[in-house]
């Protein structure tokens, strides 16, 4: 469609101040509006009297002003009534100073004469009576754009330096306030989430506008806490760096996905103390079952005795009641055992504890750093999947320690030829009287959220793989356990022996005296001379004076273990067979055995024809 074509009514008339004295200037003028691109209303004033007059009446849309025919233009658009007003200077020749005052002083252009100073006119002109139309555009997105975020149930916010450019009325009515009322974000964070989200928003701050999301707690004006998740970003304002977030309340749903969490780990801790019920219920079902035959029998032995007739068939009852009690033991051992698998291999700490740290990193806040430093290691000896859970539990239980902020390392290293796994954070720590508790069956400080089986099921591990648990905690101070595996060249193995004598020379070092005094009378009754100790200190004492051809121990011996005494004694006594009793199938196959220094193991509960057979093998190699 041609210019002329388009209805007067749509095209704007532009108005235009034109501020000459001189006749050429005027016609100039005239002449080049004359063909402007929309129609023009011209108004041509003399002096300065009458430009007051029309602007107390109209606002122009531009101003046209022959310099040669007023004076003080500089200050006519700076400090007088045209500041702001598109403004056009006219000239009669180029005055390199004049031009840069005016346009210093904010005018739209500078034109002295010459032969194309029309057609500059017209362009200004025209473009003058377009910015109005861009402006009412400008206008009608901008009440868009607002409307949506106003219409917005998410909080809307704009923060520069930390400090809020807008704010839509979701995100002030979520915390009780007025949009005008917010100005510092960082006054409105909850004391405990104000490191975290500081950080959070420094992260943003440099990412170049990359999206990121955090959550954080802020403090409503009648003291609630909020939480919200904020989706944000970077922009720029005024020539600024700013943050622009979406912040969503999450407060109710958080709440609910803490009760589901609650109620699972209830219900889980509800089956666990139903199935140990019914551990429980059966074991006692069974071991009353068992205790009463084998007590009934034994009275009708001793009845039978006295009368001088056989207790045969009394002592088979009682055997086979006996035997009913070792399958129920085993039962009790195969629900506690962590682990089916036995297979003993060689294993690479460093890959354990890399692997252990991904399957439990889920559990950590964003604020919790984590330092994983894997030094290599001698290979340890053992179940891979025992050893990972036992880390799987100390780095579960240095989350649960620091909490929503804090340091975790997770080191693995060899100190003093030891191979050593340590898990350290600077959590609150533990008193004296709580670290002196925590290997207890059952004893837990995490209330409902935990088992108190996690410590005393890892310590239980690592005795049976030669190694052991140390803690070092304060409070105040965080807490530092560490895994040390027993030093490879301390693990001698006995040498062959050609026989065993009919009589041999026994040592039994247990803590139990029930179970010691068993096994004395046990060996006696085969014509062995037996000694007993309940430590080492009180085994080595006796194996300096005394002949022993035979040392049977019990794996846990109270604050140590049979590993550490059976390695003492290989330093003294190379000769001697050991063995090792012990409530645990070790899954460590003999050539393990003889490598740590051990000739047989017997598991409990276990025959008397299994302890003889075990102490009269003519060799044990």
């Amino acid at each position: 469609m041609s210019r002329s074509a388009v209805p007067a009514q749509t095209r704007p008339t532009s108005l235009v101040f034109l501020l000459a004295s001189s006749r050429e200037v005027i016609e100039e003028v005239a002449s080049a509006l004359a063909i402007a691109d929309n129609p023009v209303e011209i108004h041509v004033l003399h002096d300065r009297g009458r430009l007051d007059a029309h602007l107390a009446r109209v606002t122009p849309d531009i101003v046209i002003i022959d310099r040669y025919s007023f004076s003080g233009v500089e200050n006519l658009l700076t400090t007088g009534p045209l500041a702001g007003t598109p403004t056009l200077v006219l000239d009669e020749q180029v005055d390199t100073a004049a031009q840069h005052a005016i346009i210093t002083a904010g005018a739209r252009a500078y034109l002295p004469r010459s032969p194309h100073r029309g057609h500059a006119i017209r362009e200004a002109i025209n473009a003058a009576s377009r910015r109005p139309a861009l402006d009412r555009k400008l206008e009608e997105t901008q009440r868009h754009f607002h409307a949506i975020l106003e219409a917005s149930s998410d909080g809307i916010m704009v923060l520069v330096d930390g400090m809020f450019q807008y704010v839509n009325s979701a995100f002030a009515v979520a915390l009780g306030y007025e949009a005008g009322e917010l100005r510092d974000f960082a006054s409105l964070v909850a004391e405990g989430s104000r490191a975290a989200a500081h950080d959070a928003l420094g992260r943003i701050a440099m990412s170049a506008g990359a999206r990121d999301v955090f959550e954080t707690v802020l403090m409503a004006r009648d003291g609630r806490q909020v939480r919200f998740e904020i989706a944000c970003r970077t922009s720029t304002l005024d020539g600024r760096r700013a943050v622009v977030g979406v912040a969503r309340d999450v407060t109710a749903v958080r709440e609910l996905q803490g009760e589901i969490e609650r109620s699972r780990q209830r219900a889980a801790h509800i089956e666990r103390l139903r199935a140990l019920g019914e551990l429980a219920a059966g074991v006692a079902h069974d071991f009353n079952n068992a205790l009463e035959a084998i007590l009934g029998r034994i009275t009708m032995a001793r009845t039978h005795i006295d009368r001088g007739e056989s207790a045969e068939a009394d002592i088979a009852v009682i055997e086979a009641a006996a035997k009913d009690a070792v399958e129920t033991v085993k039962r009790i051992r195969e629900f506690t055992r962590p682990s089916h698998d036995t297979t003993w291999t060689d294993c690479d700490l460093g890959l354990l504890a890399r692997t252990a740290f991904e399957l439990v990193r889920s559990r950590a806040h964003g604020a919790v750093k984590v330092e994983l430093d894997v030094q290599p290691t001698l290979p340890v000896r053992g179940n891979a999947a025992e050893l990972r859970e036992v880390i799987m539990n100390l780095v579960s239980n240095a989350f649960d320690a620091v909490g929503e902020r804090g340091n975790i390392r997770i080191c693995t290293c060899q100190e003093r030829g030891a191979a050593t796994v340590i898990v350290e954070d600077d959590g609150p720590g533990m008193p004296p009287e709580l670290q002196k508790r925590i290997f207890e069956p059952f004893f837990s400080t995490k209330g409902e959220h935990g088992t108190g089986l996690g410590l005393s099921v890892s310590q239980g591990i690592l005795r049976r793989h030669d190694a052991h648990l140390e803690v070092d905690s304060s409070q105040g101070h965080g807490s530092r356990f560490r895994m040390v595996f027993a030093p490879p060249a301390q693990l001698a193995a006995a040498p062959p022996l050609e026989s065993q004598p009919a009589h041999l020379h026994v040592l039994v070092v247990d803590d139990d005296p029930n179970v010691a005094d068993l096994l004395r009378d046990l060996l006696g009754e085969q014509g062995h001379h037996v000694g007993l100790a309940s430590n080492i200190e009180d085994a080595l004492a006796w194996l300096a004076g005394n002949r022993c051809d035979v040392l049977v121990t019990d794996l846990d011996l109270r604050g140590t273990s049979g590993w550490k005494l059976a390695r003492r004694v290989r330093e003294t006594h190379p000769t001697i067979v050991i063995g090792l009793i012990t409530g645990w199938p070790l899954g460590a196959p003999d050539v393990e055995l003889k490598a740590r220094g051990v000739d047989f193991v017997l598991t409990k509960p276990f025959t008397a024809d299994a302890l003889i057979a075990a102490i009269a093998r003519p060799s044990h190699a």
